[in-house]
């Protein structure tokens, strides 16, 4: 659910108690569980849990990825606009893999320099079932060693590295080198999205 979705869904549920004249305290016990539901999302980070994996339908998730990058393409956003555009188009494609999407999710990270104290960081997209996390995705224009070891240390089973960047031999040479393993998918965006001509 977006933000914008969710604060007139808080603001109809308190202006229906208004009208039914509930007292504060009842209307907090009625509105709390659709609050829980629909807050956001935390990551579980540092752990052997499960480690990334192709997803069932990858190829799907892939394609999906892409439709998204290319619809907000076509809006002709740039910078922020468009990586936060993005993110929402990715967090509305959950519904069709049978996830809830959710942005911006929380993650505590170790970083390289410091591997004993932790940082305070976001996840750009995640999917989940329920409130469990099954996919996360990180989109950058540039490579951020930070959203590598994001990715890496979360324990959520499907992970993606999006990128948007002008230099995708680095992105993908960079991938290779500090996850030998492949727990990371990376895909690459194109640049510029051209029309097919009919």
């Amino acid at each position: 659910m977006l933000l914008q979705e969710f604060h007139a869904q808080v603001k109809r549920m308190r202006r229906m108690a208004q009208e039914a004249a509930i007292v504060p305290e009842k209307a907090a016990t009625m509105i709390q569980p659709f609050i829980d539901k629909y807050k956001a999302l935390r990551l579980p980070m540092h752990s052997n849990g499960p480690c990334g994996k192709p997803h069932p339908r990858h190829g799907e998730i892939a394609a999906a990825i892409q439709q998204a990058g290319l619809s907000v393409q076509r809006r002709h956003l740039k910078g922020l606009a468009f990586h936060s555009g993005y993110q929402q188009a990715l967090a509305r494609q959950a519904e069709h893999f049978g996830y809830r999407g959710f942005v911006e999710c929380g993650a505590i990270y170790l970083t390289i320099a410091d591997q004993e104290n932790s940082v305070w960081g976001r996840v750009d997209v995640a999917s989940a079932s329920g409130r469990e996390p099954e996919v996360i995705f990180e989109i950058d224009s540039t490579i951020k060693p930070a959203s590598l070891l994001k990715l890496q240390q979360a324990r959520v089973p499907h992970k993606y590295w999006i990128y948007f960047g002008k230099d995708v031999w680095r992105f993908k040479t960079f991938l290779k080198k500090h996850d030998p393993a492949g727990e990371v998918a990376g895909i690459v965006l194109p640049r510029a999205w051209k029309p097919v001509s009919q």
